[in-house]
């Protein structure tokens, strides 16, 4: 399996914690289902086993398609109480894959940068809604990339192949349009001066909507405390800003991913909780994704079967069979 493979799916898997943090607060479910949500998230994505599956050699040296990569993050992301229709999943992905684009774009052509990036990225979901067990999680995998990294002989094939897999996607992105990062062609703006813009660049892979919105609060008490007369007026459009209070889908900004984070909509159901606790308690003293893992894995298992056949006997059609049999997966789910 091509090294590229485990970055791609840390580093996307982490922008898709970040987005689904932000909608979690925004659809202000209760802090112990987010806290659930997020765990249960955190602990399929960073258990080592699955990991395993990515740092092993590999006769086949393949870079995952897009569709595969979203099939495997598409399984993580309903693990838990959350169930995530398509429309979301497009949305959730557009998200996902231009915010990890830019930030490849913006960093150094140093090869080690990558692996910062995902080392930002997983100390990044370690911190929402901190608990032991994902503090753990995340020192267990920054320990096998680093083992994994070392062993690498050509580094700069691996981030070629990071870059090869991301070129094709152009999608606007309001957030990254907001701060400047991102002009409406949707091609990302270099020329990062400023503190504003370095902070950005120094710290590529933290959680860019929660720096987002700490910036927006602090920029509104400065403006209230200078202008008292117009509190109202402001919290007001601050509400409207943090998408507290969902915007009308008629702005004009919609059509080109403006409110994207909007449409990530999350649903939470009885029959999704009880499904959970009893996956718990009849695992004991086994994971309590079990199911999930399985489920996840046996998805990379088939990927990775359809690749040794189509190998073996169609060398140049392997991308197209995989993306059929993986379409007709993805509709079944």
């Amino acid at each position: 399996m091509s090294k590229g493979n485990i970055f791609l799916v840390l580093n996307l898997g982490c922008e898709m914690l970040y987005v689904i943090d932000q909608r979690l607060k925004a659809q202000r479910i209760t802090v112990e289902k987010s806290a659930q949500v997020l765990r249960d998230l955190t602990c399929v994505l960073l258990d080592p086993k699955f990991l395993a599956q990515f740092l092993h050699p590999h006769p086949d040296e393949h870079l995952l398609t897009p569709h595969q990569i979203r099939l495997l993050l598409s399984d993580i992301a309903c693990c838990s109480l959350m169930r995530l229709d398509i429309n979301s999943m497009d949305k959730l992905w557009d998200l996902m894959v231009m915010v990890f684009k830019w930030q490849l774009t913006i960093s150094s052509k140093d090869p080690q940068s990558l692996v910062d990036i995902t080392f930002r990225h997983m100390d990044g979901i370690g911190r929402l809604i901190p608990e032991s067990r994902k503090t753990m999680l995340v020192d267990c995998g920054k320990r096998l990339m680093i083992e994994f990294w070392d062993e690498i002989p050509d580094k700069d094939s691996v981030v070629q192949s990071v870059a090869q897999f991301l070129q094709p996607f152009n999608v606007k992105i309001s957030i990254l349009i907001r701060l400047g990062f991102q002009r409406s062609d949707t091609t990302f703006e270099t020329n990062m001066n400023g503190e504003h813009f370095q902070y950005y660049v120094n710290n590529v892979g933290e959680n860019i909507y929660a720096k987002h919105s700490h910036s927006m609060v602090r920029g509104l008490v400065d403006r209230i405390q200078e202008k008292p007369k117009e509190n109202s007026r402001e919290i007001d459009s601050l509400v409207e800003q943090l998408n507290i209070r969902r915007n009308s889908a008629s702005e004009s900004d919609v059509n080109h991913s403006g409110g994207i984070l909007d449409e990530v909509r999350f649903n939470f159901t009885n029959e999704n909780i009880c499904e959970v606790h009893q996956n718990v308690t009849e695992a004991a003293d086994k994971s309590e994704f079990v199911r999930v893992e399985r489920n996840v894995a046996a998805n990379l298992e088939n990927i990775m079967e359809q690749f040794r056949l189509a190998s073996e006997e169609h060398c140049n059609t392997v991308t197209e069979d995989v993306t059929e049999e993986l379409l007709k997966m993805l509709d079944e789910n």
